[in-house]
C-alpha cells in the first residue's frame, strides 16, 4: 500500500526560472549547497543531498511544462514517482507537486516540509526567486 501527496508552490518568477532551477545540474548545487548529479533527460540520473535523494528523469519537457522522475529517499525500501507541472500566471508560476508510491511508513506532512525546507525555500532564497505567500 502506497500513499499520495500533493501540493502547490508559487514563485513570482516564470516557469523556466523554475525549470531551469530543478533541471540544471549548477542551479541544483547552489541551493543544496552539495554536489548533485543532475541529467535532464529520459533515463538521467538524479542524485542531491550526498546521495540522501536519488532517483531516475522519466520526461523532461519544456515545451508542455512537465517532468516526471522516480525519487527515493536514501531510507526508503522502493522508489516514489513526481510529476511537477508548471503553470505560468502573468509573472508568476505555480508549480504542482504530485508525489505518488510513497511507502507507508512514511509521514506526507513531514515529506511536504522536507520539499520546502530542503529545496523549495532554499531556492527561493538563494536563486532570488520569492515564493508567493
Amino acid at each position: 500500500m502506497y500513499q499520495e501527496l500533493k501540493f502547490e508552490v508559487t514563485f513570482e518568477v516564470p516557469s523556466k526560472c523554475i525549470f531551469q532551477a530543478l533541471t540544471e545540474q549548477f542551479e541544483v548545487m547552489k541551493y543544496t549547497r552539495s554536489p548533485a548529479v543532475v541529467e535532464p533527460k529520459p533515463q538521467g540520473k538524479y542524485s542531491i543531498l550526498e546521495g540522501r535523494i536519488t532517483g531516475t528523469f522519466l520526461e523532461v519537457d519544456n515545451t508542455k511544462k512537465h517532468i516526471k522522475m522516480t525519487w527515493r529517499m536514501k531510507d526508503w525500501k522502493s522508489d516514489s514517482l513526481v510529476n511537477f507541472t508548471f503553470i505560468d500566471r502573468d509573472d508568476e508560476c505555480t508549480l504542482s507537486i504530485v508525489q505518488s508510491d510513497i511507502p507507508n511508513d512514511v509521514n506526507c506532512e513531514n515529506l511536504r516540509k522536507g520539499w520546502m525546507t530542503q529545496i523549495f525555500e532554499p531556492m527561493s532564497s538563494i536563486c532570488g526567486y520569492p515564493i508567493d505567500n
